[in-house]
């Protein structure tokens, strides 16, 4: 008993120890200008010829891992009775603090696949905890191929901070 008491107490200190080293390493991460983390995101859709608002702005979430996937959930009220499944994509990092993203959702209404989303950005971290997309794509496509609408938006991101 004493002895697994031991051993418990042992992997205890070698976990906290892991996690000391690990903790400034992850927020170091956060601060240098990396895309990596979680994000709330104001979302703007625009006319891509105009640039002029359309409709009111609506918030994500997006989660980007180290390795360059990422995932997405969106509050988006274009979808009405449709629903429109979590994202899932890529990212690139590019110059500086730039990259590039490319995801794509599921949209489905009753169960039945109507639409996929999918989304082009383009996003400049301007500071550890913000980001700007001045300039991104989105295009349904049906089921068959056939593309049932595009559109363009803007984007601001706030960092998801533990402290904030």
């Amino acid at each position: 008993m004493q002895s697994r008491l031991l051993n418990l107490q042992k992997r205890v200190v070698l976990v906290i120890t892991i996690l000391a080293v690990i903790s400034p390493l992850a927020r170091a991460v956060a601060q240098d200008g990396s895309l990596v983390g979680t994000w709330m995101v104001t979302v703007t859709r625009e006319d891509c010829q105009t640039h002029v608002q359309v409709g009111p702005p609506f918030l994500s979430l997006l989660t980007y891992n180290p390795g360059g996937t990422m995932t997405d959930t969106t509050s988006n009220p274009q979808f009405g009775q449709s629903v429109r499944g979590p994202g899932h994509g890529v990212w690139i990092h590019t110059n500086g603090h730039s990259y590039d993203v490319f995801s794509a959702a599921f949209v489905t209404m009753n169960g039945t696949l109507v639409s996929t989303q999918f989304l082009k950005q383009a996003i400049d971290v301007t500071t550890p905890d913000d980001y700007a997309v001045p300039a991104a794509s989105i295009q349904f496509v049906a089921p068959d191929g056939t593309i049932i609408s595009t559109g363009c938006a803007t984007a601001v991101g706030k960092r998801l901070n533990l402290e904030k």
